[in-house]
């Protein structure tokens, strides 16, 4: 069943919005989105919401739930956060979204913001281990994960808009204010044993990636899945605070709604970063309202089992393919890849890479067949494609590219890779190659495949029907070629034919 849900977060600094289509029990697709820069928790600090701030607020709530209605959502989610959650006049923003929008804002105590955080995170990165940082304008979360579950959930009014407020006074601040923000980023912050793995969400975050990826020249646009060493940001933080309004205004990849606040953010980054003990901060995409979005949509188990095959499903479902009807071919990408193991050596890693991009190949038909390869791996880049590390997203996307002909183009990506990856994209796009191939008619008349190498790395590929198999045939010794190229020996094809009574499933 699709269903459209919307859900709107009413931050201390900001109003969003995100409408998702849902796909299945375990893919959704974003529609759209909204934001708007309310400043709800502006001059708020320890008491309440000003007049002014109230009348953000609601203008807020009026743009983002008109954007949301015109998707008609059979869902609408209204979460409140650290602004509402501390102030005294909090009801009266409550009652008026009642009465004027008829919405009900649900005001989410420290903890179930972070645990909504924590879920949005964990269903798009696989993350076994670490601490999970997550800074809005008002609150800070941090949670501790062990074995994909939440350990010492914690909430404090540490946002990047009350820090700025309540700590770096001056601009640029003093190093003394500097201090005084880590040391209570110190004294608010428990933190139980050191992980090496920090999980970043939240805009600000985003943030501090787009200008890692500007500094560092980084050969990948998506900033889902990115790693920030911990000394770039470290140096970042430094560079931030040591700036002033108009400095950081100049700066290239520096939002502008985030100018004012961002050191703030990225020095509480920073020191959580240290105190956890992570050598890199892993970017997630996803954070709370996608916490509150799986939540909505999968109310007895939010946390996904398989965050790879759920953004795989829900990548070729978006993109109109039918994942039954490529199951043979992942059936026999798996054979061929087991059988050919003696010639590549390769593992348990690089057969899920093989079969991840035999269901990712076919994405690009969507949008155009005739250039279907370069569209696939624009959408591989590009798509909503999770718990995939940049360097597995550069080699798969290299995969679909060239899935029927061609050689992996990986140069540039150099900066993300290992030193055998070239021969490992050029072994498994000859299998994918053979396999789809081998399946070259939907449905397959192939009712049996054997693929034997023999000493000497030469190949004896036979499939079997109770139909003529030509074209199959013909697709195969195109791809013979291939694997003579990369496994310097030949590839030998047969056809055999079969009574129907005979005929068997393909291997895999």
């Amino acid at each position: 069943m699709q269903r459209t849900v919307a859900v709107i977060d009413v931050g201390s600094n900001s109003v969003r919005l995100l409408v998702a289509r849902q796909l299945s029990d375990s893919a959704f697709e974003v529609v759209d989105e909204e934001r708007y820069d309310a400043r709800l928790g502006q001059g708020q600090v320890d008491g309440n919401i000003s007049a002014e701030g109230l009348e953000r607020g609601m203008r807020a709530l009026r743009i983002t739930s008109e954007v949301a209605s015109g998707h008609e959502p059979e869902i609408t989610v209204v979460a409140g956060t650290e602004a509402l959650r501390r102030a005294p006049n909090a009801s009266v923003f409550v009652r008026k979204a009642r009465s004027e929008l008829g919405l009900e804002v649900r005001i989410l105590s420290g903890e179930e913001e972070a645990q909504a955080s924590f879920l949005g995170a964990m269903n798009s990165t696989t993350v076994e281990n670490g601490h999970l940082v997550d800074i809005g304008g008002g609150s800070l979360e941090v949670v501790r994960i062990e074995n994909r579950e939440p350990v010492n959930v914690q909430s404090v009014p540490l946002g990047a808009l009350y820090a700025s407020e309540r700590y770096l006074l001056d601009d640029p601040p003093t190093s003394r204010q500097v201090r005084a923000l880590r040391k209570a980023v110190n004294k608010m912050i428990t933190i139980d044993g050191k992980l090496p793995v920090l999980v970043g969400a939240g805009g600000a975050v985003r943030n501090l990636a787009r200008l890692h990826r500007l500094r560092s020249a980084y050969p990948l646009r998506r900033l889902h899945g990115m790693e920030i060493p911990a000394r770039d940001l470290h140096r970042m933080s430094t560079q931030l605070a040591g700036a002033s309004v108009g400095d950081r205004r100049k700066m290239p990849g520096v939002s502008s709604n985030r100018v004012e606040t961002l050191h703030a953010a990225a020095i509480v980054i920073d020191e959580v970063a240290r105190m956890s003990g992570a050598d890199h901060m892993l970017v997630a995409g996803q954070g709370l309202r996608e916490g509150l979005l799986w939540q909505a949509i999968r109310p007895a188990v939010p946390l996904l089992p398989d965050v790879r095959r759920a953004s795989i499903e829900g990548l070729t479902r978006a993109n109109g393919v039918e994942n039954h009807r490529v199951q043979p071919v992942l059936d026999v990408a798996a054979y061929l890849f087991d059988a050919t193991t003696p010639l590549h050596g390769f593992g348990p890693g690089e057969r899920d890479l093989l079969l991840s991009a035999a269901q990712l190949a076919e994405i690009g038909m969507h949008v155009d067949y005739y250039n279907r390869d370069r569209h696939a791996e624009y959408l591989v880049h590009a798509g909503d494609l999770h718990g995939f590390s940049h360097r597995e997203i550069a080699i798969t996307a290299a995969l679909v590219r060239s899935a029927d002909s061609g050689s992996p183009s990986l140069g540039a990506y150099a900066a993300l890779l290992q030193p055998d990856d070239e021969r490992r994209a050029a072994s498994l796009s000859v299998l994918l190659g053979l396999a789809r191939a081998i399946h070259r008619r939907r449905p397959s008349p192939v009712t049996d495949v054997s693929l034997k190498v023999e000493k000497g790395g030469r190949g004896r590929l036979s499939i079997t029907s109770d139909e003529p198999l030509d074209a199959e045939v013909h697709a195969l010794e195109s791809q013979a070629r291939r694997y003579e190229s990369v496994f310097r020996a030949p590839l030998l094809v047969a056809a055999k034919r079969t009574h129907p009574a005979n005929a068997r499933k393909a291997a895999g």
